[in-house]
């Protein structure tokens, strides 16, 4: 009698795997961490999380200006050895430099969270940037 084996698998929401996808095909230093960081959340809180960056998203792309202040949105998740951390930076396209500032930016509200976390991702997204436009990493 054989019996059926069922492999378990990681639940992912379709952005947390699109995110992870062009993580791992772009090749930077510190992807496996980036990827790290966003395999430690629970499938419901990549649900809540990426219902908040979309919404932030439209109200982006509509109206830029009443979105400011509310462009960053942060995360956090307690893994069994450490705080991980996600912020996403929701903004309009900017050059080169001012999506690092953004990012870095994000990367410093994500710092400000109590406790802070020990292993940090940020990414900028812009409403025509799918799944994100620059990242970033850090760690306390």
């Amino acid at each position: 009698m054989g019996l059926s084996k069922k492999i378990p698998a990681l639940k992912l929401n379709q952005w947390w795997k699109d995110l992870l996808e062009r993580i791992e095909t772009k090749a930077f230093r510190g992807w496996a961490e980036a990827a790290i960081i966003l395999l430690s959340f629970p499938f419901e809180n990549q649900e809540q999380y990426s219902s908040l960056v979309q919404a932030t998203l439209i109200e982006t792309s509509i109206s830029p200006k009443q979105t400011q202040g509310r462009e960053i949105i942060c995360a956090t998740y307690p893994t069994p050895t450490e705080l991980v951390g996600l912020a996403t930076h929701v903004t309009t396209r900017g050059n080169r430099d001012q999506n690092r500032a953004k990012t870095r930016q994000a990367l410093d509200a994500l710092a400000n969270i109590t406790p802070r976390p020990k292993r940090m991702l940020a990414v900028t997204i812009f409403p025509d940037s799918y799944p994100y436009d620059n990242l970033g990493l850090g760690a306390a």
